[in-house]
């Protein structure tokens, strides 16, 4: 695989919590590559519940599946950009979720955290809690199916190669990184979404 060279300019939208953009994170023909592989392999999402089982929900209406870091070479190159950026080992870092919202699905408000209730028994041997984000947005949605930090009044438009960064100081229900994937109407959208740990993942 022939490796690009990727200009990126970090935009700090918030200190506390840490939210970030950084513009240019991958190219138009990265997206594409990904969205054409991947979009077919997509099933209907699920939710973690409080207690700790996967089911489907209504709060959350996209496709999705999960990806194999060791499969891909592109996968492998945007995980290490993103070691690069943050300084935070792949090995901490789950294999990524590409997701496809079809116009009018959506992710109603959520945090990306564990509920504590469930982490010891759930995840307290498969790398421990979650305590930070990245959703990179693969395709233009010509305005439309915002990131919205529904707490703080930030609302981020998908752009086509950006990638968002947020971490969590908290992860109790009250946290200020609660969060909505809100639908689009006229086109779909694709993210590809990994999620940091505190401790070593097992694939």
């Amino acid at each position: 695989m022939v490796k690009h060279t990727v200009s990126c300019q970090l935009r700090l939208l918030m200190e506390d919590p840490h939210i970030a953009l950084i513009d240019g994170f991958a190219t138009k023909e990265e997206c594409e590559y990904l969205i054409e592989r991947y979009r077919d392999q997509a099933v209907p999402s699920v939710t973690i519940g409080d207690d700790g089982v996967e089911r489907p929900s209504p709060r959350r209406t996209s496709r999705g599946c999960f990806l194999s870091v060791e499969d891909d070479p592109l996968l492998q190159e945007l995980s290490q950009r993103i070691e690069r950026l943050t300084l935070w080992p792949t090995v901490k870092t789950e294999n990524p979720n590409f997701l496809h919202y079809r116009p009018g699905e959506e992710f109603k408000p959520h945090c990306d955290f564990f509920a504590e209730n469930t982490l010891v028994e759930r995840h307290g041997t498969t790398g421990g809690q979650r305590i930070a984000t990245v959703v990179l947005y693969l395709n233009d949605t010509d305005g439309e199916g915002a990131t919205v930090f529904d707490r703080l009044g930030l609302s981020i438009t998908p752009r086509l190669g950006t990638l968002l960064f947020f971490s969590y100081p908290m992860t109790t229900p009250d946290s200020l990184t609660l969060h909505s994937s809100l639908a689009t109407h006229t086109t779909d959208k694709f993210v590809l979404v990994s999620w940091f740990r505190e401790g070593y993942t097992i694939s």
